[in-house]
């Protein structure tokens, strides 16, 4: 899952990747004394994770904790691949919806080797 993600990563062009963990159990480095109410998770290409959290002092906006090369969660990366994954469906569908070419979109696939996302889902076929 985690070379998925990653090749995800380079097919959106990005370094990093900030997880959505509304409704999710918060990993051992981010609970006891390191608990923020307002919390970041990052996920790194070379598979760790970093959290940054703020909030434990009134008026203070910036992060007051931040650790770095977490090991990830299963919960987190599958969140993650989820996510990502509808990310880079809107950009094979943004990038080839003026595009004349039948199988451009299978062939965006192929060549980034993506081919765990669905083209026929994505475009609406069969």
């Amino acid at each position: 899952m985690l070379n998925d993600i990653v090749r995800m990563m380079r097919f959106l062009d990005i370094e990093t990747y900030v997880i959505p963990h509304w409704n999710m159990e918060l990993p051992e480095e981010a609970m006891g004394e390191n608990f923020r109410p307002d919390k970041v998770f990052r996920l790194f290409k070379n598979g760790t994770m970093s959290y940054t959290g703020s909030g434990s002092v009134p008026k203070i906006s910036r992060p007051d904790i931040s650790i770095v090369g977490m090991k990830v969660p299963d919960r987190y990366l599958e969140r993650s691949y989820r996510f990502m994954k509808d990310d880079c469906a809107k950009k094979i569908v943004q990038s080839t919806k003026n595009i004349k070419m039948d199988n451009a979109a299978s062939l965006i696939v192929k060549f980034n080797k993506l081919s765990f996302i669905d083209i026929n889902a994505l475009l609406g076929t069969k």
